[in-house]
């Protein structure tokens, strides 16, 4: 009878406990805002049989970070944009400035073109319920279109009221992915799913050298459609 008493008496305590135990809401930390700069250097070339498509013109979106817990709606989205920066580019010898170049501003067929130009991929807003056809998006370009070569180094130099940004990198060589590593396999997974479908994974090898980390962008094709990057970002993976 003591026995069980005891054990009666300790679940008594245990709930007691549970009981006792109150909510904890972790304070939202707000950390200092900051500008997000993507750039994009190309090299030129003129074969786009052995290359893929002409290389975009030299172009950098700005843009000021945001909290995590924040909302993203439209927008709030284009609000994000700088649109009152300084924008530069050296090859040591020449330097450009990029213009800034808002789709806002243009006519719609105009837009069309620039998107397309700078190989923007609706896909990307569409995660975000947006569409580049109503929404603004905002870029610093190189509007002469200057012929950037490979193994040379570029400098960004970026001006924000007082604050000044800068960056430099080179453009690495490249490494022509030969067509017969090429191949479409069945995707991992249920095979019995896939057998009935018509997707396919595509799988490619590539030989380059392992002394430096490489970076891969991968642009996929249907039809007569333009090229498109991955979904969501510029995915760049490194090996």
């Amino acid at each position: 009878m003591k026995k069980r008493t005891g054990i009666g008496l300790g679940l008594i305590g245990l709930l007691f406990i549970l009981a006792c135990e109150e909510e904890f809401d972790p304070p939202v930390v707000v950390g200092e805002e900051n500008f997000v700069i993507e750039g994009y250097v190309e090299a030129y070339h003129n074969d786009p049989a052995k290359f893929g498509l002409y290389a975009k013109p030299t172009y950098v979106v700005i843009t000021r970070s945001i909290s995590f817990y924040s909302t993203l709606g439209q927008e709030e989205y284009e609000s994000l944009f700088v649109k009152d920066a300084r924008v530069t580019v050296s090859n040591g010898t020449n330097t450009l400035s990029l213009q800034p170049i808002c789709l806002a501003e243009l006519e719609p067929s105009s837009r069309e073109i620039l998107v397309n130009s700078l190989g923007l991929n609706s896909a990307d807003l569409s995660l975000l319920g947006f569409d580049f056809t109503d929404t603004d998006f905002c870029a610093y370009i190189d509007l002469t279109f200057q012929r950037n070569e490979i193994g040379k180094t570029y400098y960004l130099t970026i001006e924000i009221g007082d604050t000044i940004i800068t960056a430099q990198t080179t453009i690495p060589r490249h490494f022509p992915i030969d067509a017969d590593s090429i191949s479409f396999e069945l995707p991992t997974g249920d095979s019995t799913f896939f057998e009935k479908t018509d997707l396919r994974q595509m799988q490619i090898k590539v030989s380059d050298p392992d002394s430096i980390t490489n970076f891969y962008r991968y642009f996929t094709q249907q039809n007569q459609n333009a090229m498109y990057r991955g979904n969501a970002s510029f995915l760049v993976f490194a090996l």
